[in-house]
Protein backbone atom coordinates (compact mmCIF):
# COMPACT_ATOMS: atom_id res chain seq x y z
CA UNK A 1 0.00 0.00 0.00
CA UNK A 2 0.50 3.74 -0.43
CA UNK A 3 2.72 5.09 2.34
CA UNK A 4 1.15 7.71 4.73
CA UNK A 5 1.95 10.02 7.17
CA UNK A 6 -0.16 10.80 10.44
CA UNK A 7 -1.10 14.42 11.71
CA UNK A 8 -2.24 15.61 14.96
CA UNK A 9 -5.25 17.41 13.27
CA UNK A 10 -6.99 14.35 11.84
CA UNK A 11 -6.98 10.81 13.26
CA UNK A 12 -6.48 9.79 9.39
CA UNK A 13 -3.52 9.36 7.93
CA UNK A 14 -2.89 11.45 4.87
CA UNK A 15 -1.18 9.91 1.26
CA UNK A 16 1.89 12.25 0.40
CA UNK A 17 1.14 13.26 -3.56
CA UNK A 18 4.77 12.62 -4.20
CA UNK A 19 3.54 8.46 -3.43
CA UNK A 20 1.29 8.67 -5.77
CA UNK A 21 3.47 10.49 -8.22
CA UNK A 22 5.65 7.71 -8.02
CA UNK A 23 3.58 4.78 -8.81
CA UNK A 24 1.90 6.76 -11.84
CA UNK A 25 5.27 7.09 -13.28
CA UNK A 26 6.18 3.44 -12.58
CA UNK A 27 3.53 2.28 -14.56
CA UNK A 28 3.65 5.12 -17.16
CA UNK A 29 0.82 7.54 -18.91
CA UNK A 30 -2.07 5.46 -20.95
CA UNK A 31 -2.31 7.56 -23.32
CA UNK A 32 1.84 8.52 -24.38
CA UNK A 33 3.79 5.66 -22.60
CA UNK A 34 5.54 9.08 -20.83
CA UNK A 35 6.23 8.38 -17.02
CA UNK A 36 6.14 11.84 -15.91
CA UNK A 37 3.08 12.76 -14.16
CA UNK A 38 2.24 15.87 -12.15
CA UNK A 39 -0.19 15.33 -8.44
CA UNK A 40 -1.50 17.82 -6.67
CA UNK A 41 -4.74 16.87 -3.63
CA UNK A 42 -8.13 18.30 -4.33
CA UNK A 43 -11.45 18.01 -2.40
CA UNK A 44 -13.81 14.77 -2.76
CA UNK A 45 -15.19 12.04 -0.30
CA UNK A 46 -14.06 12.65 2.95
CA UNK A 47 -13.45 9.05 3.38
CA UNK A 48 -11.41 8.71 0.68
CA UNK A 49 -8.09 10.77 -0.15
CA UNK A 50 -8.72 12.36 -3.80
CA UNK A 51 -6.19 13.49 -6.17
CA UNK A 52 -6.02 15.25 -9.73
CA UNK A 53 -2.91 13.85 -11.98
CA UNK A 54 -1.68 15.20 -15.62
CA UNK A 55 0.54 14.00 -17.53
CA UNK A 56 3.75 16.00 -18.67
CA UNK A 57 3.78 15.10 -21.70
CA UNK A 58 0.51 14.68 -23.48
CA UNK A 59 -1.26 16.66 -20.74
CA UNK A 60 -3.95 13.55 -19.83
CA UNK A 61 -5.57 14.02 -17.03
CA UNK A 62 -7.33 11.65 -14.12
CA UNK A 63 -8.97 11.90 -10.56
CA UNK A 64 -7.04 9.50 -8.74
CA UNK A 65 -8.68 7.85 -5.48
CA UNK A 66 -6.89 6.33 -2.94
CA UNK A 67 -9.79 4.08 -1.30
CA UNK A 68 -9.43 3.51 2.79
CA UNK A 69 -7.39 0.22 3.77
CA UNK A 70 -10.22 -1.04 5.99
CA UNK A 71 -12.46 -1.01 2.54
CA UNK A 72 -9.88 -2.79 0.76
CA UNK A 73 -9.42 -4.88 3.23
CA UNK A 74 -13.46 -6.06 2.46
CA UNK A 75 -12.76 -6.49 -1.08
CA UNK A 76 -9.83 -8.77 -0.38
CA UNK A 77 -12.17 -11.08 1.63
CA UNK A 78 -14.92 -11.06 -0.60
CA UNK A 79 -16.58 -13.96 -2.17
CA UNK A 80 -17.26 -15.00 -4.96
CA UNK A 81 -13.80 -14.73 -6.19
CA UNK A 82 -15.45 -13.00 -9.26
CA UNK A 83 -16.10 -9.60 -7.66
CA UNK A 84 -12.19 -9.41 -6.37
CA UNK A 85 -11.01 -10.32 -10.15
CA UNK A 86 -8.47 -7.19 -10.39
CA UNK A 87 -6.89 -8.83 -7.10
CA UNK A 88 -6.29 -11.97 -8.84
CA UNK A 89 -5.21 -10.71 -12.33
CA UNK A 90 -2.42 -12.30 -13.65
CA UNK A 91 0.50 -9.99 -13.58
CA UNK A 92 2.27 -8.66 -17.02
CA UNK A 93 5.84 -8.75 -15.94
CA UNK A 94 6.60 -12.03 -14.07
CA UNK A 95 3.01 -13.62 -14.74
CA UNK A 96 2.26 -14.50 -11.04
CA UNK A 97 -1.70 -14.59 -9.63
CA UNK A 98 -2.45 -12.38 -7.24
CA UNK A 99 -2.24 -8.31 -6.55
CA UNK A 100 -2.71 -5.59 -3.92
CA UNK A 101 -4.79 -2.64 -4.33
CA UNK A 102 -3.05 1.02 -4.71
CA UNK A 103 -5.71 3.22 -5.71
CA UNK A 104 -7.99 3.99 -8.73
CA UNK A 105 -7.56 6.29 -11.52
CA UNK A 106 -10.46 8.04 -13.32
CA UNK A 107 -9.45 9.07 -17.02
CA UNK A 108 -10.68 12.22 -18.70
CA UNK A 109 -11.44 10.20 -21.69
CA UNK A 110 -14.21 7.54 -19.39
CA UNK A 111 -11.82 4.51 -18.99
CA UNK A 112 -11.23 3.57 -15.32
CA UNK A 113 -8.61 1.54 -14.11
CA UNK A 114 -7.04 0.23 -10.77
CA UNK A 115 -3.03 0.55 -10.25
CA UNK A 116 -2.24 -2.49 -8.07
CA UNK A 117 1.24 -3.99 -7.02
CA UNK A 118 1.45 -7.75 -7.80
CA UNK A 119 2.28 -9.77 -4.46
CA UNK A 120 5.11 -11.81 -6.13
CA UNK A 121 7.52 -9.25 -8.23
CA UNK A 122 6.28 -5.97 -6.46
CA UNK A 123 6.10 -4.27 -9.08
CA UNK A 124 3.42 -1.89 -10.15
CA UNK A 125 0.80 -2.53 -13.03
CA UNK A 126 -2.44 -0.89 -14.08
CA UNK A 127 -5.92 -2.98 -14.74
CA UNK A 128 -8.43 -1.88 -16.30
CA UNK A 129 -12.11 -1.77 -14.78
CA UNK A 130 -14.30 -3.61 -17.25
CA UNK A 131 -17.42 -1.47 -17.76
CA UNK A 132 -20.42 -3.04 -15.09
CA UNK A 133 -17.88 -3.37 -12.45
Amino acid sequence: MISSRSTKSSKRALINPFDVQKKLNEISCPACGDAKFQVTRVEGNPDEEHFEAACRRCGLKMRVVVIPRVVIEGIEAMEPPEERQVLEAKCPHCGGVGARFQFRCHLETGVDYDVVTCRHCRRPYRKEILPGR
